[in-house]
This record gives C-alpha cells, structure tokens and sequence, in this order.
C-alpha cells in the first residue's frame, strides 16, 4: 500500500468497486481482498473470528401511488395496510407534531433535521395510530429503526410500523391520492459474519488499529476510507517497530441478534467482551478507531491519546464516541481508545447513509492527517510513551468542583493512582464508570447521545453551570 493521499485513495477506491453495500455476514469478496492486502502490508498472517449476525432483507416492498423511488426502512415489520394519506408538520420525532392527527392515516411527514430520529418519528406514528409512515427525503437513505424507546442492549425488535423513505418530488402524487397502501415483506436470517485480526510483531502490549467492514450503498467514508486508513496507519506503526494488531469489524451498522435497541456496533462489542473474558484486554496498549475520519476529523476518546493525536486542525470532543466501535472497546473491555471520525462535523447527515457517500466527498489531505494522528497516538501508546497524568486532568475536572461524595471519590482515585498509575486506573474506570448518555427524554423532545465518564458527575456538573437538563438517561442500561 503506497503512503501518503494519494496511496489513502487509491487503495480506499480499489476497496469500494463503485460503492455496492456489504451486509453483516456477506462480506465476502471484501474480507478476502482484506486479507490479501493486510498479509501484503504488513507481511502477517489473518486470522477469521466467526460472529453470529442476523440480516433484515426486504423480499417485496412498495408504495401506491407510486412516488418515484423508494425504500422501506430497516427494521420495518411485515405488513400491508391502506388509508387515506395526512401530512404531518413539523419534525416528526417531536411528540407536539402529531397532536390532532386522525388515526388511521398513512402519515406522510418530511425527514426529521436528524436522520437518525427516525425511529422517534416512527414510534410516535404507531402512538398516534398511523398504520404506517412515509419520510419524505432528499436522498435515497437508509437509517435503521427498533421497536422500543431509547437503547437497551438486549430489548428490541422490528419498528412496530413500517417506514419509507420516498422522494420529496412524489409528495404531490402522495398527498392528492385521497388513498395510499404500503406493503413491506421482510426476510430475517441468521448468518455467520466475520471479524479479521492480524497481528505484525511479537511483543506485546501492542497498538491495534481498525475500522468496520460493513457499509450501506455508497458507503464510501463510511467506511471503505476507514479500511484504508487503519492498514496505512497500522503499517506506519509496525514501520517504527510497534508490535500491531489491525481489526475490521463486521456488524457496525446493524446485525445484533434480536434487533436491540441498541443495534449497532455488534460485531466489536461481540469482539470485545470476548477478549475482555479472557483477561487479554491488557495486552492492547491501545485501539485506533477510523470511522467516516473524511472531512475535517475530529478525535474522541482517551485524554491522553488525544493529547497523542496532535495535528487534527478540528480538535476533539468527548471522552468517547457512542456510536463508533471504539465505544465497545473502553467500556466493555477497559482498553484506552482514539477515535477518529467525522460524525459531528457540518455537511455530514446530508450524505451518510446514502448513494452520494462517494470518494468526491472527501478531503484527502484530511484523511492522511487521521493516519498520521493514529499512528503517531498508538505507537506512543505502545511504548508506554503517553501523558497518563492527562487522564488524571480529566478526573479532576469532573470531580473537584463537585459534591462532598465526588471529592472523596477523587481522593481515592488519586491515592489508587499514586500506587498503580494513572494508565491503570483509567483502565479501570472506563470499564466500570464510561458510559453512554442520553441528554433529555427519549419520548419529549430527543436530546444527544454522548459519552460519559463517571455520568453522575457529568449532571453535576452541568447543573452547576446552570446547563437545563429534563432526564440523563444511561443508555444501554435505561437507568
């Protein structure tokens, strides 16, 4: 794999072949070519973990009258129902929208400003008695929805209507019907998918590197520019005489059996509480994450790889990025991670998930300096070379300012610190104390999805800034 941007695209593009999805459980042709070039560059042998996936395929699906393209969304249930069509204004994933809705209506509503509260719209569709949904979109877009509020880890299901994205041109057609069916027929199968693993060098701990395999159509900074971009930086690593591990994880995008609410990121989860079971999560230094890292990329996660990770002109933010597979590794496993990712940057909801994620939207030179910013950050890592103390900075910027009971608590870090070390201790805690957080009602008004360390201090913290807050729901464990 040759270096620099121009070496990124390259492989990045021989990676994508014209942007086809790559289902949890397909990978297929793609985790082939994978092993291929990661035996090339880094001259080690891969090894195939087998993780169980279920897919979601649609048999027959359709809309009369027929707006031009459309498409049923993922995990929309099996049916096939008719009304008469009523718009919708407003955001749709806001419960004051749907007051005074006649029930029995198709709903026709416009894509809420956030893709990703679909599954909102959608549960407060089926509340208000709408046999079924019809987002009206810019873009052909694929955003999965459940059947339950909020994200627990095991409770789940299909959305409890079906949705469809359809183009905003038909709205017309829709609208003046005076009548609209929509059939859904949907096929779940279980299937085998695949994580690989390959490891240059021999000693340990070493610095892991990785990104996900599985795409939607388009799928090009999410995440065929993360393949690339993990192999380039794990080869510069390995290059310094870094022990490395690279890992391309099946099942980001969906997959966990029984359709949870928390549905992505089953593949490194999957990987992750593995590793942890068998007590090996010490022998990773650290873990790299590149997800959509394509534009302007931003970095979340451990203080002290981020302080590793000089270079990136857009900062950092957060201890963690919730919805990356990097996630799964520091608070299911305990290992320090980086993520390099541009989910939060200006532009990115208008293409992601859709047939315009080509390689014409990324900024290349931004892409290498997330190579650059990752290896640099692992390999220091690796050689023990981080700035733990910044990991102790964090802790007391959460708890100092706090409670009675939060100061304690940093007294006893510190004192655990003086004897083990700020690297142990962070490991510690982020197994135990990193967690996702859902600032607001899940029903009244959607909030954010962040990442907390020690969440209780963070809602301290946020109301001694005078930062209003209705609910901080622990997501995963909806406590």
């Amino acid at each position: 794999m040759e270096s620099g941007p121009g070496g990124l695209r390259r492989a990045a593009e021989a990676l994508w072949r014209g942007g086809a999805g790559v289902e949890p459980g397909s990978e297929g042709w793609l985790a082939s070519h994978l092993e291929a070039l990661a035996e090339e560059t880094l001259g080690a042998a891969v090894r195939r973990v087998r993780v169980p996936v279920e897919r979601w395929r649609v048999r027959g699906a359709g809309l009369e009258p027929d707006p031009g393209w459309a498409v049923a969304q993922p995990y929309s249930p099996r049916a096939d129902v008719e009304g008469p069509p009523a718009f919708v204004p407003g955001d749709a994933s806001e419960p004051a929208s749907w007051r005074g809705y006649p029930a029995g209506s198709i709903a026709v509503a416009l894509e809420p400003p956030n893709p990703d509260d679909l599954k909102a719209a959608a549960l407060l569709a089926w509340e208000a008695g709408a046999p079924a949904l019809v987002l009206l979109c810019r873009r052909r877009r694929v955003i999965v929805g459940t059947g339950v509020w909020g994200y627990p880890y095991w409770a789940g299901g299909p959305m409890p209507v079906p949705v469809f994205c359809a183009p905003r041109e038909g709205a017309g057609r829709l609208l003046a019907s005076g009548r609209v069916r929509a059939w859904v027929e949907p096929a779940v199968e279980w299937a085998w998918g695949v994580t690989l693993e390959a490891d240059a060098g021999g000693r340990e701990p070493m610095a892991a590197f990785g990104a996900h395999m599985d795409r939607w159509p388009g799928g090009f900074a999410d995440d065929t520019l993360g393949l690339a971009q993990a192999l380039a930086a794990a080869s510069l690593a390995s290059g310094e005489g870094v022990a490395v591990r690279l890992l391309y994880f099946t099942a980001e995008e969906h997959g966990a059996p029984g359709a949870p609410g928390w549905y992505w990121a089953w593949g490194s989860r999957f990987y992750f509480t593995q590793l942890a079971d068998a007590g090996l999560e010490e022998s990773i230094a650290a873990y790299v994450n590149y997800d959509m890292a394509s534009t302007g990329p931003l970095a979340s996660g451990a203080p002290s790889l981020i302080d590793a990770a000089s270079g990136l002109t857009a900062g950092s933010r957060g201890p963690e990025c919730p919805e990356c597979d990097s996630f799964q590794a520091a608070s299911w496993a305990g290992v320090p991670t980086l993520s390099l990712h541009s989910l939060w940057a200006p532009g990115v909801r208008e293409w992601y998930h859709t047939p315009h994620d080509t390689p014409g939207l990324v900024d290349w030179e931004a892409a290498w300096r997330a190579v650059l910013a990752g290896a640099r950050a692992g390999a220091a890592a690796a050689r023990g070379l981080l700035r733990w103390q910044a990991a102790g900075a964090e802790l007391r910027r959460l708890l100092a300012g706090g409670p009675l009971r939060a100061r304690r608590i940093l007294y006893l870090v510190e004192a655990a610190a003086a004897r083990a070390g700020w690297e142990r201790v962070y490991r510690v805690l982020s197994r135990r104390e990193l967690r996702a957080v859902h600032w607001g009602s899940y029903r009244h008004g959607s909030g954010d999805l962040e990442a907390a360390l020690i969440p209780e201090a963070e809602c301290v913290r946020r109301a001694l800034r005078g930062e209003p807050f209705d609910e901080a729901i622990v997501a995963g464990e909806e406590r």
